[in-house]
């Protein structure tokens, strides 16, 4: 009686985590970050029990492996209820278009006079 409990009970563990599907994805982007020949890369990742409530990563390494910025969060947090659980191509799609940043020079900055108030958090003499 008590193996057919044990056995029952291994059965039904089984079939509630085969049903949800985990969210554990990576995606990789070669950018040029720290100058503009640089090999830098973006990684992003989502992983989690299911995708609507994943953790993602956000990460820049230079060419030879050196972090140079990395954010997390829970995704749905920062993002919104957006990641259906039961979707991972929705993530994968998602993770695609988070790991294409854009990145300008600050040349391309407006001048100092052209900002709105609360445009920058940064005083005149660093910006």
């Amino acid at each position: 009686m008590m193996r057919a409990l044990v056995f029952a009970a291994l059965t039904l563990t089984a079939c509630s985590q085969a049903e949800v599907a985990r969210c554990d994805l990576s995606v990789t982007r070669d950018l040029a970050f720290t100058s503009v020949e640089a090999n830098d890369a973006v990684t992003v990742r989502a992983f989690g029990p299911s995708c609507d409530k994943a953790i993602g990563v956000y990460d820049v390494r230079t060419a030879d492996g050196h972090p140079i910025w990395a954010w997390t969060a829970p995704l749905p947090r920062a993002f919104g209820d957006v990641f259906p659980a039961g979707e991972p191509e929705a993530m994968r799609d998602f993770l695609e278009r988070w790991a294409q940043p854009s990145l300008t020079s600050t040349e391309q900055a407006p001048d100092w006079p052209l900002l709105a108030p609360g445009q920058t958090t940064l005083d005149r003499l660093t910006y």
